[in-house]
């Protein structure tokens, strides 16, 4: 006979009671790194949408002992609620955007507080400077204000708590990579880990010249391409070098996606922009085209739309067919054109191909 269950039963988590007791519904794995590194990723991203927001143009990381420090210059937070309150939303303070789950900037804030055994947030905002510490998701006291400032933004100290990371550590190196794609992904943004700083004035293009570092290339500078059609922003970078494989990063919105219609649409888009520059080369077979082509291939490719459809277990796939046409048709135009007035670029790609014709 089966047990009773009433609504006695039933546990009402309070506060980020919630957070700790399942963290890897926030951040993942949290033994072996990879949830640490998710938890400084959200501060990373609030300070990102800052910048999309028009205000932060920097982000930085830094390490002392166990703690990691994150600041951006961006808006930094009020300690008192505003008079006005849009769409009955609670206004976000200081104390609120570290207590408790909330849209505006996602998770990051109160994740990183309840998964903390140790935060100090110092808020730079409208002349003033407060700061206010909390520990595993509570305040231990209101804000105290350290006097005026005419800087603005936040600066958040944490030390993550060992009970649920354990003896892992933040992977560095991974970090470094993330902010690397970030930085590719807003242009004009300046993310900082250390001494080393991360900055892609020309977005996906100068992704593109990193990931070809120490090749030779082909051509002088990569096929930059992009579009914007219809809420669906498309920027992509082509590189071909004398290395005997490819390397390809595809992104969807800030996030590695590495298969889907954005990846189909742009391995087509290719083949098809031959075929518009040599219409002779329309009727080889793609998998020989690919073959012959692709070895030494460096491509990035960013397509940023609202809500985009994914699939897997980690998202790693979009399934936007019009996202995908958008991407093939614009590398299958930008290809034929540059190969119509790139000499350099015509030569040393279609010496390649009579063999495979």
């Amino acid at each position: 006979m089966a047990e009773s269950y009433s609504c006695q039963d039933i546990q009402v988590l309070r506060g980020l009671e919630a957070v700790r007791r399942r963290p890897g519904m926030y951040v993942g794995d949290t033994s072996d790194g990879t949830g640490l590194q998710h938890m400084v990723e959200g501060l990373v991203d609030w300070a990102v949408h800052e910048h999309e927001e028009g205000f932060a143009t920097y982000a930085r990381v830094t390490h002392v002992g166990d703690a990691v420090v994150v600041d951006h210059d961006g808006r930094g937070l009020p300690v008192e609620a505003a008079p006005a309150v849009e769409r009955g939303q609670p206004a976000l303070t200081l104390e609120r955007a570290f207590t408790g789950i909330h849209g505006m900037f996602g998770y990051g804030l109160p994740v990183a507080s309840a998964l903390s055994s140790a935060l100090e947030a110092t808020s730079h905002h409208d002349g003033r400077v407060h700061r206010q510490r909390f520990a595993r998701g509570e305040p231990l006291g209101p804000p105290e204000d350290l006097g005026a400032t005419t800087r603005r933004g936040m600066r958040v100290r944490l030390v993550p708590d060992e009970a649920i990371f354990g003896a892992s550590r933040l992977q560095r190196v991974e970090l470094q990579r993330v902010m690397r794609l970030r930085a590719a992904c807003h242009p004009g943004f300046t993310l900082l880990h250390g001494e080393r700083a991360y900055r892609s004035p020309e977005g996906v293009a100068d992704l593109a010249r990193y990931l070809g570092r120490g090749s030779r290339w082909l051509h002088d500078e990569p096929v930059r391409l992009c579009a914007d059609v219809g809420g669906i922003r498309v920027d992509a970078a082509l590189l071909w070098t004398d290395r005997p494989t490819s390397r390809a990063v595809a992104l969807v919105g800030d996030r590695r996606c590495p298969m889907g219609s954005h990846v189909t649409g742009l391995v087509r888009g290719i083949q098809d922009g031959f075929g518009l520059a040599q219409p002779r080369l329309r009727t080889v077979y793609p998998a020989a085209f690919r073959e012959v082509m692709f070895p030494g291939l460096v491509w990035t490719l960013r397509v940023h739309m609202e809500a985009p459809r994914t699939k897997g277990q980690l998202r790693e796939r979009l399934d936007e067919p019009d996202a995908g046409r958008l991407v093939r048709t614009l590398v299958s135009r930008g290809l034929a054109s540059a190969l119509a007035s790139d000499d350099v670029l015509r030569e040393a790609l279609l010496a390649r191909l009579p063999s495979a014709a």
